[in-house]
C-alpha cells in the first residue's frame, strides 16, 4: 500500500503540497490533500513545516489541482524554490463539523472497542489511501506472527468495520470478527 511520507507538525494538518511553478508572477500548483478544497480560500494563512507563513491572495481550480497565488511568492524563481513545500493549517482554523462528521486528526488516540466492549487498542494515525480512510491501530495485546510481534494493524474506516463512533468518550466500536481478520492478515 503506497503512503505519502508527509512530515508531521503538531497541532496542524497537512492540507496540500506545492508541486510546481505555474506562472511568471509566482502562481503555484498545489496538490490538495483535502476532501473539500473549498476550505482553501483567499485570505487563508497556511504554514510550512519550517513555520514560515503563506497568505493565500488568490485561488482557483484546475484539472491538475489548485492554482494559488501566495503573497510571499512574487515571481517564478520564488515559485520554483517553493516546490515540494508541504502546507499546513492549524487545527483551530478548521470549521466546526456537524455532529456526524469528524476530521482525521480528531481520531488519533480514540480507543478501539469491539462490540462486546473489550478494549482492542488506540488509533495512532488516520489517512486516506485513495480508496478509503484507513486507521492505524496500536494493539492493546500484540500478536505473535511468524517469529515477530505485531503491535499495529491497519483497518478500513468503513461502515462494515466501524459500528459506532462516540465523540464524547472518544471511542470507536468495531466489528470483532472483521477486526480480528485484519489483525491476522
Amino acid at each position: 500500500m503506497a503512503r505519502f511520507n508527509i512530515p508531521k507538525k503538531d497541532g496542524f494538518l497537512c492540507v496540500g503540497v506545492i508541486t510546481q511553478a505555474h506562472s511568471l508572477k509566482g502562481e503555484v500548483l498545489v496538490k490538495s490533500l483535502l476532501d473539500d478544497s473549498d476550505l482553501i480560500e483567499k485570505g487563508l494563512i497556511l504554514t510550512t513545516v519550517e513555520d514560515k507563513t503563506l497568505k493565500v491572495n488568490a485561488v482557483r481550480s484546475s484539472n491538475k489541482g489548485l492554482l494559488i497565488k501566495f503573497a510571499e511568492i512574487h515571481n517564478r524563481n520564488d515559485a520554483e524554490k517553493a516546490r515540494k513545500t508541504y502546507l499546513y493549517l492549524s487545527h483551530e482554523e478548521f470549521p466546526q463539523e456537524d455532529d456526524d462528521e469528524i476530521y482525521y486528526f480528531e481520531l488519533k488516540e480514540y480507543e478501539i472497542l469491539d462490540d462486546a466492549n473489550n478494549f482492542l487498542g488506540n488509533v495512532v494515525d488516520a489517512f486516506d489511501n485513495g480508496a478509503n480512510t484507513v486507521l492505524e491501530v496500536k494493539l492493546a495485546n500484540p500478536v505473535e506472527k511468524e517469529d515477530k510481534k505485531v503491535t499495529k494493524v491497519l483497518i478500513p474506516f468503513t461502515e462494515d468495520m466501524v459500528l459506532s463512533l462516540d465523540k464524547d468518550e472518544q471511542e470507536l466500536t468495531v466489528d470483532a470478527e472483521l477486526f480480528e481478520m485484519y489483525v491476522n492478515l
